[in-house]
Order: structure tokens, then sequence, then C-alpha cells
């Protein structure tokens, strides 16, 4: 799934909690 939305790189998704495109 595609957590990354957006160039600001928003989160969407408990799971995406981690990813470096939420920091």
């Amino acid at each position: 799934q595609k957590c990354c939305t957006g160039k600001k790189g928003s989160c969407s998704g408990r799971a995406c909690k981690n990813l470096r495109c939420c920091a």
C-alpha cells in the first residue's frame, strides 16, 4: 500500500507511521 501522499510525504494509516516519508 502507498503510504506516502503528496510531495510533503504525508502519512495515512498506522502502519505507515514508521516510514521515512512520514517523518
